[in-house]
């Protein structure tokens, strides 16, 4: 009776498939190298003394060496002067705490010729019986460097050009200042003295268009100061407690005049009781002008400018400045708060200005914490709102 072979045991395998197994192990390799040997990065490996085994021809020509003239090599040979990989891989190996083994870093590398390059390394520990490798992958940073290094050069530029314009205009508003008050104080001492004396009414008018004209450029020089002062980052808010209805009040007052020249109504809301604020009046004084200001220039004859104030549902005050106006249209409203972006271009334009009101204003509503935004539509008006926080509010 012939034994039979227990079915745990198998069959000894004949010629044909070892031959087969053999073959799909020389393809499975060959297949394995001709990847490596394609791949776009350098790869290297090495042992565990930090002797080369073998690099890639990417590997090759990145570091400059002939086909097989790094292998044999010690890794430090590819690395500036006074570096050590081979002391790094013994440290690794007795404490097993990796640096750079299984984390990618920046590293230096060092050509063939003695030029150093910007790597980036990834570094993986392949522990098999019998051996140990170490496998290296290194990308080429030079570009990639080079484009920060000009991005870092164009901003230190930038700064240095903004750093000088902004000293520029601060030097300039002051320059400009002091010749320009004398001409306003006597334009307007010949303004007096000519009053009901001289019989010539040109004369009369010529001194009043001096001193307008001259309170107009006061006011652009300093537009140009104050905003030189906020993108300077000077200026500390000198604070103290400010009542809203006052501001918005006195605020008015200032404006009554251009309003009425220009024939406008200007009316307020009731605001009710508010409580006291906790501000710069100066600054807050200043961006309710600017607002209150674009309203009367760009609001033709016989229109309306109005003015509220009040808490919201969040308990944030809110300052609304209101117009008939001829309104911002679309394209603008994107750049609006832009300095000196205008309604208007060209030298033949209708309305006076620099086009940094909106711009001051809400660089000081920011500095209080608040906020300004904007509702208009070309032809049918503007609303301006001012936000300042609840925090800045003292409880009634």
């Amino acid at each position: 009776m012939t034994d039979r072979i227990p079915s745990s045991i198998p069959p000894p395998a004949s010629s044909a498939q070892t031959v087969s197994a053999e073959e799909a192990l020389r393809r499975s390799e060959a297949r394995n190298r001709a990847i490596v040997e394609q791949a776009v990065d350098a790869i290297l490996t090495a042992d565990a003394t930090g002797t080369i085994l073998s690099a890639n021809r990417s590997a090759e020509r990145l570091l400059g060496y002939e086909p097989g003239a790094l292998v044999g090599q010690p890794i430090d040979c590819l690395m500036p002067a006074g570096a050590s990989h081979g002391a790094y891989l013994s440290r690794y190996l007795s404490t097993m705490k990796p640096h750079v083994v299984g984390i990618g870093r920046e590293v230096t590398g060092r050509r063939r010729d003695g030029v150093d390059i910007p790597l980036w390394l990834t570094l993986s520990d392949i522990d098999l019986p019998g051996y140990r490798i170490f496998v290296a992958m290194l990308r080429d940073i030079s570009a990639a460097k080079e484009t920060e290094r000009a991005l870092r050069d164009a901003k230190t530029a930038i700064e240095l050009a903004d750093r000088a314009k902004t000293a520029f205009l601060a030097n300039m508003s002051h320059e400009l200042r002091t010749p320009l008050t004398g001409i306003l104080g006597f334009a307007d001492l010949l303004r007096q003295r000519m009053e009901g004396r001289s019989h010539d009414p040109l004369l009369l008018a010529g001194a009043e268009e001096i001193r307008r004209s001259g309170e107009l450029l006061l006011a652009n020089i300093n537009d140009l100061l104050e905003i030189a002062t906020i993108e300077a980052g000077c200026g500390a808010l000198e604070e103290t407690l400010v009542d809203p209805a006052e501001l918005v009040a006195s605020c008015l007052r200032l404006i009554a005049k251009r309003a009425e020249r220009g024939r406008l109504t200007v009316t307020m809301t009731p605001p009710g009781e508010l409580p006291p604020l906790t501000a710069d009046p100066r600054a807050l004084k200043q961006a309710l002008l600017h607002l209150l200001s674009n309203a009367v220039k760009f609001t033709p004859e016989n229109g309306m400018v109005g003015v509220s104030a009040g808490l919201d549902a969040e308990g944030d005050l809110l300052i609304e400045v209101r117009d008939t106006g001829c309104g911002i249209t679309d394209e603008l409203m994107e750049r609006v708060f832009q300095p000196f972006v205008q309604g208007e271009s060209g030298l033949d334009r209708a309305y006076e200005g620099i086009g940094l009101g909106l711009s001051i204003a809400r660089s000081l509503a920011e500095r209080h914490g608040g906020s300004l935004a904007i509702r208009s539509q070309a032809g049918a008006g503007t609303v301006v709102t001012m936000r300042l926080p609840r925090t800045r509010l003292l409880p009634l």
